[in-house]
């Protein structure tokens, strides 16, 4: 523990560093991936069109899986008789208030909305309902963020989410049917956008729009839409960072929906999963067939006759990779889940193992924002950079 006058000589060495970041130098102290995904011209294709569309890339089984190997509370939770995994499935393929018509514009289970993957993605988003762990009423209320913000009309309790799509079922089918009629608004033509929406931004197929972004400098970028599933991001949520980016990452990345992989209960929980944590246990759930066992770095953990499994483990600091193996009864390897954990110390935002001025500086560079889009700038887990974060930080300084 730090003495009550080394604090006080740290703060103020904080404030001078934090001073310099915000006014002297910000756009030039760091490269970033986020720099990277403007030098790739990435925020120009946020997701393919195939990838939008596809609402048969999961059943109800593989969302629930899904779910489960990943913790999230909504792997538990159901309204009305329906799982979360069956709302998400059902309004992807146009069911309920998932369905619609609109300035010629017409969504139905014909058609279809978006792929289950990109609902949860946007829930990842814009709650963080995958991470999530326990019930949050807010992040149930605002599942999608769709018709909540801060003056929000037909708000009569106060909430900033208008009060007919408030709660979890009417939030992902709402959110599922504005993606896809965005779509279909983005191959219309200009007379169309004239006509419904004079005066308003288009988010045509083709058309630079100014999208903004939390990540300052620069205050906005300009964004030529590439396609139809871009255009439809972006007339969501018109923002490059910490919106669209986010889209993309946990597409492509976090969650690798790019790959073929055999995740749901009628096989073997495969893949890769990468999680950054301070934490050290690490709780995983998944799915295996019954006929095998499964096997965690060697060790058993799932016997024959089990369809789902749970293992807890404590990696060491650094970069450690886990496999489950699954084996069948004469012991020969059927096939395999990854597990590349990232463990950080307690304070340390960049993962060098460390505590010191670049954790600082990336500490300042999110302060005030609510879920940074790195999670390890909110030291404590509370939803805010602030200042509890920064005494954290001086606490364990390594320097």
């Amino acid at each position: 523990m730090t003495t009550p006058e080394g604090f006080k000589k740290f703060i103020t060495f904080a404030i001078s560093v934090w001073t310099v970041i915000f006014f002297i130098v910000p756009s030039t102290i760091f490269a970033d991936q986020y720099d990277d995904f403007i030098a790739a011209a990435t925020q120009h294709t946020i997701i393919s069109n195939d990838h939008f569309l596809d609402i048969n890339s999961m059943n109800t089984s593989d969302i629930q899986a899904f779910l489960v190997a990943r913790g999230s509370y909504l792997a538990g939770y159901s309204d009305g008789g329906r799982s979360a995994a069956q709302i998400i499935y059902d309004a992807s393929h146009g069911k309920y208030e998932a369905a619609g018509d609109w300035n010629g514009i017409s969504i139905s289970e014909s058609t279809g909305t978006i792929n289950p993957e990109v609902i949860l993605v946007f829930l990842q988003k814009e709650q963080s309902l995958i991470s999530r762990t326990t019930y949050d009423a807010w992040a149930m209320t605002a599942s999608m963020g769709y018709f909540c913000y801060a003056g929000v009309s037909g708000d009569n309790n106060g909430n900033n989410c208008k009060d007919i799509y408030e709660g979890f079922t009417k939030q992902v089918e709402n959110g599922a049917w504005q993606l896809r009629y965005n779509y279909e608004a983005a191959n219309k033509d200009a007379n169309w956008w004239s006509t419904y929406y004079s005066g308003q931004t288009r988010y045509k197929v083709g058309d630079t729009i100014t999208a903004g972004t939390s990540r300052t400098p620069p205050d906005s970028y300009q964004v030529t839409l590439a396609n139809q599933a871009t255009a439809s991001c972006y007339r969501y949520t018109p923002y490059v960072f910490f919106g669209n980016y986010n889209v993309w990452n946990l597409f492509y990345n976090t969650y690798d929906f790019d790959s073929t992989l055999n995740t749901g209960p009628y096989g073997n929980d495969t893949g890769e999963v990468h999680i950054d944590t301070h934490d050290d246990v690490i709780e995983l759930d998944g799915v295996k067939t019954a006929d095998c066992r499964a096997y965690i770095n060697n060790v058993l953990f799932a016997e024959v006759g089990a369809t789902s499994w749970h293992v807890s483990f404590s990696p060491a600091y650094g970069v450690t990779h886990n496999v489950v193996m699954y084996r069948d009864t004469n012991g020969t390897e059927i096939n395999y889940k990854s597990i590349y954990v990232t463990r950080y110390k307690y304070g340390d935002i960049d993962g060098d193992q460390g505590i010191g001025i670049l954790d600082l500086s990336i500490l300042a560079s999110y302060w005030g924002q609510t879920n940074p889009a790195n999670q390890f700038a909110d030291i404590n887990s509370d939803g805010t950079v602030n200042i509890i974060d920064l005494s954290i930080l001086a606490d364990n300084w390594t320097g």
